[in-house]
């Protein structure tokens, strides 16, 4: 699964700021979409994106934060070695 799709399965409800970031991301025709079983490269991407874009500091940690939720599931549910950290 992509990342932006997992984003608005898992948050698009939530009203927390990862909540906002799904709905944002929602909305974004341009949003980078990483390929399946793509995660090395992509983190760097997206925040690269989201930089060139303003984003504010917590839309920033709500990304890391569960850019490293979606590594992990996407992982597990793959049967993929756990990220190196």
């Amino acid at each position: 699964m992509q990342y932006k799709t997992w984003m608005i399965k898992h948050f698009i409800n939530d009203k927390s700021m990862k909540g906002k970031l799904a709905r944002d991301i929602k909305e974004d025709k341009k949003f980078p979409q990483n390929g399946l079983r793509k995660f090395d490269g992509w983190h760097t991407l997206i925040l690269s994106y989201l930089l060139q874009y303003d984003a504010s500091s917590s839309c920033l940690k709500a990304f890391e934060e569960t850019w490293d939720e979606y590594e992990d599931a996407e992982r597990k549910r793959l049967k993929m070695s756990p990220k190196k950290r």
